[in-house]
């Protein structure tokens, strides 16, 4: 048996890969009771004693979305799917800033020990710099330039170990969802800043307010490209 969170994912993964469908709608009300079946219990430890069966569905259709997000999509690219009505972050706790203290901070040092021991005179050369000016609060910009194959990916994750086994929160984004892969705990720029993907003169993103805005605010301003 599936659980409504398992089910949330199945959604998504049907939304993003198989549209367009010839009726999201129905789909989503067949099946919104089994999607959201967990969705009571989280309310409630929310302050909600009694959710409302609307609140319920609204909610879940706000995990959804969350989910979507992850891929730079939202329930507004797959019309007419329903989005949800109430402003629900107002009640989500930070959960970049959940993820990034979550790490076991011994274990990021475990990972991080062969890494760095196994960095060449280069790698080593940028991995002290961007460290030396992390820990020492001193905001920089640093661009590691080179071809594919040289290790930068290498670098940047022996960064993310060792940062983070400091209890240094470190948010990795990337311009494409394949890259994002590559980097741990990674994303994609335009689902972590809300940057919009359709882009014109004026267009503004919507991170005010939003998780990364604030742990990004809550961290050390440092910037790795």
């Amino acid at each position: 048996m599936q659980t409504g969170h398992q089910l949330r994912q199945l959604f998504a993964t049907i939304l993003k890969e198989n549209w367009p469908l010839s009726d999201p709608v129905a789909l989503w009300n067949r099946f919104k009771a089994n999607i959201c079946d967990d969705v009571r219990h989280k309310l409630i430890n929310k302050g909600f004693p009694d959710p409302s069966e609307d609140q319920i569905y609204d909610y879940g259709r706000y995990l959804l979305d969350s989910i979507l997000n992850g891929s730079a999509k939202s329930l507004a690219d797959f019309p007419p799917m329903p989005q949800p009505v109430e402003n629900w972050a107002q009640f989500e706790e930070n959960r970049l800033i959940a993820e990034q203290l979550a790490y076991d901070r011994e274990e990021q040092r475990r990972l991080a020990e062969p890494r760095i021991q196994g960095l060449n005179a280069e790698q080593r050369t940028a991995f002290n710099a961007i460290m030396d000016s992390v820990l020492h609060n001193d905001p920089k910009l640093f661009f590691l330039n080179g071809p594919g194959g040289t290790g930068k990916t290498h670098v940047y994750n022996t960064l993310c170990y060792a940062l983070r086994a400091e209890g240094i929160i470190v948010l990795c984004v990337a311009s494409s969802g394949i890259a994002a892969l590559l980097l741990l705990g990674g994303r994609t720029s335009h689902s972590t800043f809300k940057i919009p993907i359709a882009l014109w003169e004026g267009k503004l993103c919507s991170i005010k307010g939003y998780h990364a805005c604030r742990a990004a605010q809550e961290g050390r301003p440092h910037y790795l490209g």
